[in-house]
């Protein structure tokens, strides 16, 4: 059931296109979204499945995906607080599809990279009130995604043998990180590929829950500080975002904080992953930029 074209899986796509859709037939496309790289977006996992029916998205989620917490997150991102915060599914809840995955149905959405001057300031304002949410009045929720991606990447720094300090230096952020006491309310997964609007209309809004939960904020802010540190985010675009999450009250950045200096642990967990990702996975970036994302991060001295 991992090609496109396969039929079960095709057919399946189509009946739950169509259950939101009433112009999907039998014989409408189904077809892989693919989305173009923006300088903020990760390789997406295999295990997730995206496709485009008509004017709906399906979305088959990685194997093993608990529902009672999908269940939750859905239903976190259809309350008051954060209704104008996220790009809602057509159905609120979990769809059984093939091979005993879950699934969700989204409307068709602009993506930002469709344009050509990403909307920063809207991504700082709306994290900001993502970060300022009653966690309190909404369904409970799991932690948020980033931590737990963050420790698989250590457990696989730890058998890179020729970069042995790359096991040590997560090994110390992981202790600082599991210190931690802070419940805010946090997407998990952040990164500028994660906006989209709807087809018909303009406003911005955060996609794709799957990592929603509970932690510092400072995490959904984490992979912009990384490049900027790198020098692959320009000045400019920076200041445009984290002065948008200052001014909209965003708890990760308080007035007169430096955002380098808030954020540097994060955007050093970042990097790690990235590096790590890299460097066991062939062929996911060339070694110059590897290299780049090593001596980000390498302990002077």
């Amino acid at each position: 059931m991992e090609s496109a074209t396969d039929p079960i899986l095709a057919n399946w796509v189509r009946e739950a296109a169509a259950s939101q859709d009433p112009r999907v037939g039998a014989h409408t496309p189904v077809t892989p979204m693919l989305i173009p790289d923006v300088v903020t977006r990760p390789q997406r996992p295999e295990q997730a499945k995206v496709f485009i029916c008509g004017g709906v998205v399906v979305k088959v989620h990685a194997p093993g995906t608990r529902r009672a917490d999908l269940t939750a997150r859905l239903a976190a991102i259809e309350a008051v607080e954060l209704d104008r915060v996220w790009l809602l599914p057509l159905s609120g809840r979990p769809l059984p599809a093939p091979d005993e995955r879950l699934a969700t149905i989204w409307p068709r959405a602009t993506l930002v990279s469709t344009v050509e001057d990403p909307p920063w300031e809207d991504a700082g304002a709306l994290l900001a009130r993502l970060h300022q949410a009653d966690a309190r009045r909404l369904p409970k929720l799991p932690a948020h995604g980033g931590v737990l991606r963050f420790e698989r990447a250590v457990r696989a720094a730890r058998g890179i043998s020729a970069e042995p300090w790359l096991g040590e230096l997560g090994e110390g952020l992981l202790r600082r990180f599991h210190k931690s006491k802070l419940k805010y309310l946090v997407h998990g997964s952040f990164h500028l590929g994660q906006l989209g609007h709807p087809l018909l209309s303009r406003p911005w809004r955060l996609l794709d829950p799957d990592d929603l939960g509970l932690g510092d904020p400072a995490w959904d802010l984490a992979r912009p500080a990384a490049l900027f540190r790198l020098g692959r985010l320009p000045e400019g675009a920076w200041s445009r975002f984290t002065r948008a999450y200052q001014a909209g009250g965003g708890p990760a950045l308080p007035q007169g904080a430096d955002p380098l200096d808030a954020l540097a642990d994060v955007a050093q967990a970042s990097l790690l992953i990235t590096a790590v990702h890299s460097l066991t996975n062939i062929g996911a970036h060339s070694k110059p930029t590897t290299d780049a994302f090593l001596d980000a991060i390498r302990p002077r001295g």
